[in-house]
């Protein structure tokens, strides 16, 4: 993770109430599901289970990085690999700071 992305990540986390977005930030061409699947299982040395469903009418059937929307959040975020990216959140979430928080930001989104 670049150390541009890092310090907004940072901040936002500093902050009680802040601008909150999901941004794709992803790189030269589309992945479907099951390539990022196997990228993250390659990566991380595990195997993820999952169960294939019938799409549903709500699915999405393509999306596609925005790198403008994404610059202009960041500033110039430089190409990574995907194997590298998912290393780096690997070990950003791993870290101290974000692992002691995480099981409370999945409690925050849970129904």
């Amino acid at each position: 993770m670049t150390h541009r992305i890092r310090l907004a990540i940072n901040d936002l986390l500093s902050k009680e109430d802040s601008f909150n977005d999901l941004v794709n930030i992803g790189g030269q061409a589309p992945l479907s599901m099951i390539e990022l699947i196997q990228t993250i299982e390659r990566t991380s040395n595990r195997k993820i289970v999952y169960k294939l469903e019938q799409a549903d009418a709500t699915d999405l059937l393509k999306t596609e990085a925005n790198k403008i929307y994404g610059d202009s959040i960041f500033g110039k975020i430089p190409y990574t690999k995907l194997e590298d990216g998912i290393r780096e959140f690997f070990n950003w979430a791993n870290s101290p700071r974000i692992s002691g928080q995480m099981s409370n930001w999945v409690m925050s989104v849970r129904n």
